[in-house]
């Protein structure tokens, strides 16, 4: 990459360094996830831009069992994604929104479950795999 990627190799430069953080999280190198995200997060034009390398910061934490540094990204980053802070177990609501959805699955068929379509939309896939960070932090 030139020294002006950001501004003319855009895409290019947003692929290559979540690939880069990517990688580095495989090889939990935490130093290289969060130069290679900070990279993304300081120069994306655009939230969806972003969502990867959130993600891929958390896990890398996690990975690394730096659970404490890992919630308060995670946290963080679901409120840039406008998203609430998770609700802790034994939360009255929680446990009522669990009950009410479990209602609703078991009285789909198995055919209509299977039906379901997955969503394509970017924001809501990385949430999914952001609360699934959750599940392993908490």
């Amino acid at each position: 990459l030139n020294e002006d990627h950001w501004k003319h190799q855009y895409q290019l430069s947003i692929d290559l360094h979540d690939a880069a953080a990517d990688a580095a999280c495989a090889l939990s190198d935490t130093t290289g996830v969060q130069s290679y995200s900070q990279a993304v997060l300081s120069h994306a034009t655009s939230l969806e831009d972003k969502l990867n390398a959130m993600f891929t910061m958390v896990k890398s934490l996690r990975m690394t069992l730096s659970l404490a540094e890992a919630e308060i990204y995670a946290v963080r980053f679901l409120m840039e994604l406008g998203e609430e802070e998770p609700r802790m177990s034994g939360n009255p609501q929680l446990d009522s929104d669990i009950s009410s959805m479990i209602v609703t699955v078991s009285s789909m068929t198995d055919d209509s479950i299977l039906n379901l379509k997955q969503s394509q939309d970017k924001k809501l896939l990385m949430l999914m795999n952001l609360y699934h960070e959750f599940f392993y932090i908490f």
